[in-house]
């Protein structure tokens, strides 16, 4: 008997892989210094040492002890919360304008929106 490959099997699209590897990375970029500061967070000792020695939840509670952490910590989530709010109030608008408005307007709109995007200044 001879040997088939499946029939629905993709070729390899290089671009693709490229796509799914630069995200990788990038995510991994963006998320490896979380990962560093958790773990020194863990360790009992006053300074930094590798391998940790132990563990323990001593530096998060003086975060949430200390009131001058916890008031930056509510003033950033407040922040954080009104331009969530506004975002999407703003987004959501301009999304129904470009979808639902007449076609000569809508492409006006569409390149105001997409003129912040563009390199002006070209070296």
């Amino acid at each position: 008997m001879t040997a088939t490959l499946p029939v629905n099997r993709r070729p390899f699209d290089a671009g693709q892989t490229a796509y799914v590897a630069l995200n990788a990375a990038l995510l991994f970029f963006l998320l490896a210094p979380i990962a560093v500061v958790v773990v020194f967070a863990l360790n009992p000792t006053p300074y930094i040492s590798f391998p940790p020695v132990g563990v323990t939840l001593r530096w998060f509670h003086k975060f949430f002890a200390g009131a001058d952490f916890m008031n930056a910590l509510y003033l950033s989530l407040w922040t954080a919360t009104c331009v969530l709010v506004l975002s999407i109030a703003i987004g959501g608008s301009c999304a129904l304008a470009l979808a639902r408005g007449k076609q000569t307007e809508r492409l006006g709109w569409a390149a105001s929106f997409r003129s912040a995007m563009a390199d002006k200044k070209k070296t």
